[in-house]
Order: structure tokens, then sequence, then C-alpha cells
């Protein structure tokens, strides 16, 4: 009950207290006592060159629908890396914007970022090079020749043997859409 998510919110607190301590950045607990507490900071990384780049972290426990959350991406940047790259464009706009805090009555970048898998999953290119929603069995759209998939498979459509097939197996979905 209360008592373990106070518990809770003290061990991150403490956790926090550590992480300054071996050198990560911008330590923020102020979401600690949210309802879903999270430990937010930036991971330091010195690249070859000797850049520094901060990786923003977040950081919070016994919340099984983050792992599952996070799985859902890791798959989807596993299919296509590419999509790894426009999540971070569309989390740095929405940032930038100031658009992505739910406690002020707006998305999260989780929002945005599976509305973006909604979008790539649901449309296809021309052979033109236009982009336009992607309908299975309809390879012809307003005259324009639609390629043979989606520009991201759609997971839950996903045919079960294929992430088992040899690599460089062209992606398949089921025959029928589960219901």
């Amino acid at each position: 009950g209360e008592e373990a998510e106070n518990n809770g919110a003290a061990a991150m607190a403490q956790l926090a207290e550590k992480l300054k301590e071996v050198g990560l950045e911008d330590v923020d607990t102020v979401r600690l006592t949210a309802r879903i507490p999270v430990l937010m900071f930036n991971y330091p990384i010195i690249t070859p060159s000797g850049e520094k780049i901060l990786l923003d972290c977040d950081l919070s426990m016994q919340n099984p629908l983050a792992c599952l959350n996070t799985s859902l991406l890791l798959s989807y940047a596993t299919i296509s890396p590419q999509t790894r790259v426009l999540v971070s464009i569309i989390k740095r706009w929405a940032k930038t914007r100031d658009i992505n805090s739910p406690q002020f009555h707006t998305l999260s970048s989780y929002g945005y970022i599976l509305m973006l898998l909604h979008f790539l999953t649901h449309h296809a290119t021309t052979i033109q090079g236009n982009v336009v929603p992607y309908y299975e069995g309809d390879a012809r759209r307003g005259g324009q020749y639609l390629e043979k998939q989606p520009l991201l498979p759609n997971l839950q459509w996903m045919d079960p043997s294929w992430p088992h097939s040899p690599r460089g197996t062209t992606y398949s979905e089921m025959r029928e859409k589960p219901k």
C-alpha cells in the first residue's frame, strides 16, 4: 500500500544520491512523488573524438508496464534502425516545444512514439516515392503503385514464423488479421 510506495520513493531517493556520487549528471528527484515514481538523470558518454554526450535516462521500479513498453520499442528499433532515429527526432521536437509533459495535459514522449509507430505501420511508399495510407491487397491507390509492405512492419500482424526464418527472409504478415 502507501507504506510500500513511500519506502520505494525513499529507496529511489537514496539511489539518486549514489548516482550523483558516481558522476551521473542532472539527477532529478522531482518525480519521485508521482503516481509512478521516476528518477531522471543524464549519463555522460565521451566519444572517441573527446566530445561529451549526455544520454537522458529514466529509472522506475516495480513497473512491469514500463518493461513491456521498452520491449516494444526495442523490437521496432531492432527491426528498423531508422525508427530509432525518427523516435529521437520526435522526442527532441516535442521536448523543445514543451509538449511532452502529461502533468501539463500534453502527451508523454511515449504517446508521440506510439503515434509515429502507428503512422509507419499504416503507410507505405509509392514507386514515385510518395507516402500514402497502406491497405493490404490494395496494390494500386490513386494511380500510384504501392511498395509491397508498410514503412514499418506491424508486430501484431507479423507471421509468427518470420522472426525464426533465415536472415534476409522477406517480412510476411498473417493471412488474416487478429481479431
